[in-house]
């Protein structure tokens, strides 16, 4: 009897442990590792779109062209770029807006007859000194002036927003936009769209002033002696700027959207 009771025992025993083994959970031995779904990445920025522009400065001019001299010829002198190319740079404290990157054409009429060059590449770049009010185009080989600059003071190397005088009209757009930015008070005495013709080379831009179109204008024989010892090479031949008077006026234009460069 004793023996038959602790076999009873046992068997209840071992039936309690096995019920409690079949209640519990059945674990995994190899569990599968969460691994959080990230959302995606970002697409990358977009390139700003590519805006054609065209510059051109408009005025009459002496000089050569292939050996061949010119005098009192209309000229248009066309730089054709993407707004993207144009970058803000301090000089000598000055705020200047330059664009280096483009394709050059010289359209030259004297008479009846028309020339059209090209200028060969990296030669001119186009410049706008806000804070002076000088604009046009500058040469690698002779400096920011030549070979065609418009200002309000005839020698652009001299134009100073420090000397521009103010309480009156000035004559040369560059001029009424350098007193602008001197006095505001001066509004008084333009049109309310003058003020919005201040252009950083990025947008539509129409600009006047005195045309210089000369390697050094002697201001005491009003003429212009001499010539660079660099021509600007061209499809033509080579090209000088030799105007013989820097009290001629001239316009800068932009315009957007004009044709691609390349």
């Amino acid at each position: 009897m004793k023996h038959a009771t602790t076999l009873a025992l046992a068997l209840l025993a071992a039936a309690t442990v096995a019920g409690s083994a079949s209640a519990a959970p059945l674990l995994d031995p190899n569990p599968a590792i969460a691994v959080p779904i990230l959302p995606p990445p970002p697409p990358p920025p977009r390139p700003p779109p590519l805006i054609p522009v065209l510059y051109s400065v408009y005025g009459v001019a002496d000089g050569q062209l292939n050996g061949l001299h010119f005098s009192g010829a209309q000229f248009r002198l066309d730089f054709r770029s993407y707004t993207i190319d144009t970058k803000s740079v301090i000089e000598n404290g000055a705020t200047v807006y330059r664009n280096d990157v483009g394709q050059a054409v010289l359209t030259l009429q004297q008479g009846l007859s028309t020339t059209v060059a090209n200028i060969a590449a990296n030669q001119i770049f186009v410049r706008y000194d806000a804070t002076n009010g000088v604009v046009g185009f500058g040469s690698y080989a002779v400096g920011p002036f030549y070979p065609v600059a418009l200002s309000w003071c005839t020698d652009p190397a001299t134009c100073s927003s420090s000397q521009i005088g103010t309480g009156y009209a000035d004559d040369m757009i560059v001029g009424a936009l350098v007193q602008l930015r001197e006095d505001p008070q001066d509004s008084m005495f333009y049109s309310p769209a003058v003020p919005h013709l201040a252009t950083q080379l990025k947008g539509p831009a129409l600009l006047g002033g005195f045309l210089y179109a000369c390697l050094s204008f002697d201001f005491t024989t009003h003429t212009c002696p001499s010539i660079p010892s660099v021509p600007i090479k061209t499809d033509h031949g080579d090209l000088y700027f030799q105007t013989q008077s820097a009290y001629g006026g001239g316009i800068f234009t932009a315009i957007l959207g004009a044709g691609t460069p390349w």
